[in-house]
Order: structure tokens, then sequence, then C-alpha cells
């Protein structure tokens, strides 16, 4: 691993001092911008500083040196303990050793846990590193405190250290935002072993937009060393759903040597950015910076859609009448083509959902049923230059929509100039009969159908009829 290139400018320099046995690490200040920093080994990570995320060990007498190439420069450089880039407290230990160069020795009375440190010129930070008490000292209590730090397995697995939990008697699933459409973000919990044999799961679709949270129990040394992180592509599924209920927990305790039961243990991890299709979270442990994987599961992650199209008929009181001639015995007179007050046609609709995006899987809640509630358009199949359809949906169920509005159509009319009325004598051909179009207005009612659904049930009709 090239260290250089993992710090991006800041680089690491560790180098062991023979005169006093304990280990010294050089930060080189060539400005009040930049902190150099080499490391001479990277085969040898525990010889190395290195930087914060990675725990660098230390046994009292070691010692962080500062060497500056401006004397001006290096009065202003000191080492603090940090947090989010700002200064603390100064460590203990300081000297000068030149104009241009500072020592800091280390004494594990003042730094009793992993504790981030920086070296700053002023105010400004300009790298940090993380400081820990060697596993083997021994400091007030009898053992090095916990870490406060982050390890180099952590920095690994790509999370910070999540809690451990005592293992419940019964695992409840939990998706956190029943009645939502699929537009809310959720939470979805998902109880595993570490083997990835999924013990209990939401009943709720779970969307992309979605966060998994995933409790993974057993060991809890083998718990520590977990990385478990979403691995899937992107794939297209048509049918998504996340199946599961409340199971009783299974013994997951193992036996020492001696025979005492451990005690099962439960660790959280935290997951999102799903793609849509088959969701893959993978779980490995890691050992320094190797990652060996042990397990996976799936599940399904539900599309979110932003509109629907529907294909069905529609009612409507705007009537095109047309004019045709017919014989009234003696003479040719003037009738419309359709004379009646409705005509029934056929009609594509987009209906836009104008709540927010919504996961077609999850079923219809009634507490939320104004967002069923859309605008629609749609466009008569047989004339669609001279129609289109404005209304109000509200889509159930099983993809059925219906929907009122306005028919918006081109109708024929006698000429006005003309004279001529429906019944009246026209002596020339039908299709010289004086007419003219305008646009008009009127009331309509249509039943639709999810376009998907409507092939399946052709597809169906055609299998029954035809016997394949």
């Amino acid at each position: 691993m090239n260290i250089e290139n993992f710090l991006g400018t800041t680089v690491l320099v560790a180098v062991t001092s023979a005169a006093h046995g304990a280990q010294t690490w050089t930060v080189t200040v060539p400005d009040s911008s930049t902190a150099k920093l080499e490391c001479p080994d990277t085969s040898k990570l525990d010889t190395c500083l290195l930087p914060t995320g990675k725990t660098n060990s230390f046994a009292d007498g070691a010692a962080v040196k500062i060497n500056c190439s401006d004397a001006n420069v290096c009065k202003d450089v000191r080492i603090f303990t940090e947090a989010g880039g700002k200064p603390i407290r100064e460590l203990k230990g300081a000297a000068d050793a030149s104009a241009t160069s500072r020592i800091y020795t280390l004494s594990t009375k003042d730094i009793t846990e992993a504790t981030n440190v920086g070296a700053f010129h002023q105010k400004a930070l300009l790298t940090s590193f993380t400081l820990q008490p060697s596993a083997d000292t021994t400091i007030a209590g009898g053992k090095v405190a916990a870490a406060g730090g982050v390890s180099l397995e952590t920095v690994v697995a790509g999370s910070n250290p999540m809690p451990f939990f005592e293992c419940p008697s019964q695992l409840q699933p939990i998706y956190s935002k029943p009645n939502d459409v699929g537009e809310a973000v959720a939470n979805a919990t998902i109880y595993t072993d570490v083997l990835g044999n999924v013990l209990a799961k939401p009943s709720y679709s779970f969307d992309e937009n979605d966060s998994l949270t995933v409790y993974v129990l057993g060991d809890k040394d083998l718990l520590q060393r977990l990385k478990v992180a979403r691995t899937s592509d992107i794939r297209d599924l048509t049918k998504i759903r996340i199946i599961g209920e409340d199971v009783e927990v299974p013994g997951l305790g193992k036996q020492h040597a001696q025979g005492e039961e451990i005690t099962c243990a439960m660790r959280k991890f935290e997951i999102d950015s799903f793609a849509p299709g088959k969701g893959v979270v993978a779980i490995s442990r890691v050992k320094g910076e190797e990652v060996s994987a042990i397990s996976t599961f799936d599940l399904n992650v539900a599309r979110l859609y932003s509109g629907m199209f529907t294909l069905g008929a529609f009612r409507t009181d705007l009537v095109d009448p047309k004019y045709k001639l017919v014989s009234n015995g003696s003479d040719q007179v003037i009738a419309p083509e359709n004379s009646s007050d409705t005509d029934t046609r056929y009609s594509i609709f987009y209906t836009p959902f104008i709540w927010g995006r919504r996961d077609l899987e999850k079923p219809f809640e009634w507490s939320s049923w104004y967002q069923h509630i859309n605008p629609t358009l749609g466009f008569v199949l047989d004339d669609v230059s001279d129609n289109f359809l404005a209304g109000v949906s509200i889509d159930l169920p099983r993809g059925v929509v219906v929907t009122v509005g306005k028919h918006y159509g081109k109708v024929t009319q006698l000429s006005k100039e003309s004279g001529l009325s429906t019944g009246s004598v026209f002596t020339g051909a039908a299709d010289t009969i004086p007419t003219s179009e305008s646009w008009e207005s009127d009331n309509f009612v249509a039943v639709s159908f999810d376009i998907g659904v409507t092939v399946k049930l052709i597809k169906s009709a055609f299998t029954t009829t035809t016997g394949k």
C-alpha cells in the first residue's frame, strides 16, 4: 500500500531512535500551511505514524519530533489534542531541541486512551493522528483504557465503531413508516447471524430511498471485526417485497475450551443508497488491512415511480356529430352521423404523483387516501391531434384508476353563413356540405388500468382463447 497516495498531500515519517531505544516519530513542516510526513517502511505499519483513523501505539519514552525549515514558522507550531480540527490542549513533555525543532516526549500518564492529536500552526491544523498506549502498557487500573480513537480495522471496515447490545429474547423487525406510499425516507431493520442467515425482517416493501439497519447476532469477539456493507448492482425486478415475521432467537453462544459459555451479542450497522432491484449485503471479517468474506444475504429493493400510464375507456358528453345526407323520401337532407348525446372512446392517460414518488408494491393506505388523488392528462387513441383530456384521478388498488374532468376536442358544425341546419334539403354531394370546426369542451368520466396490468390481462385472455 502506498502511504503517500493513501494520505494525499500529507506524508508521515517514522524514525526509530537507537540512542534512546524508544520510538521517535518525526513531523516535517516546510512552511506554515504544510506538514510532510513520510513513512519509511510501509510494510511495518506499527512503526509508521499513521493518520487519524488508524491507531499509533506507543510506550513511555516515545516521542514526536517537529522539524521546521524556518525558525519563524517553528515558533508557532505546536501539537495539541484536537477535536473537529480545533486545538484543545497542548501535549505535555514539550522541549525545544533547536530553533527549528521541538520534541514532545509521550507518557501514558498523560495519554491513557486513544486520543486524536494534531500539528497546528497557530490555530490552523496541518495534520492529525491518533496516539494510544501499547496494549502491554500498565497504567492506573492495571490496563490500557478503552480506545477512544478509531482502529485500523474500523478504517478498513469503512464505518465508525457501533455499539454492542445484548441479544433480545424476541426479534421484532421494524419498518419506521409503514403508512408511507414511498416518497418518505424510512428505515427498515433486519436481524441476521454472522453467516448471513436472516432471522427476522419486516413485511413491508423496502424502497430504494430507504435506509437499512442490520443487527448481526453472534460472538462479541467476532462482531468486533465485522464489516457489513452493500455490494449489490442495479437490477430490474418487477415484483419486489420483503417478507418476514418475529422469530425466537436461536442459541448463538459457543464454548470456550474451558467450557465457559460466551453470551450472545448484537451489533448494529447502518447501510443506505440501495439501487432498485436485488440488494446484496456482504458480511466480512476484517483483520488488519485484509477483508475476508464470510457471507451475504439478499433483499428486494422496490423502485419508486413518479407517475403512471394507464389505458382505458372514457364516456364523454362532447360528441362530434359530423354530417351526412339521408333521404326523406323525396329529397336529400342533412343529418348528423352521430346523434347520441354521449360517446365512448379510448385513451391513454398519464398521472403524475404530485405528492411524491410511489412504491407500487405497498398496500393502499386509507389514512393517506389524499395522496392517491392526482392530476391526469389523456390522449384519445383514434384522434390524438384533435382531442385531449384533463382531469383529476384517484388510483385504487390493483392498478385501477378512475378519472373525471374535461374533454377538449374539435367539433364539426354547419356553417352559419350557409343558413343550413339539420333536416335542410341539400342538393350537392355529402362532402360539399358547408361545415366548420371549433374547439369545444364537455365533461367525461373514465376507468383505466395500469398498462402493465392491461398487458397481463390481454396475454391471459389470449392464452385462454388459443390454449397456448
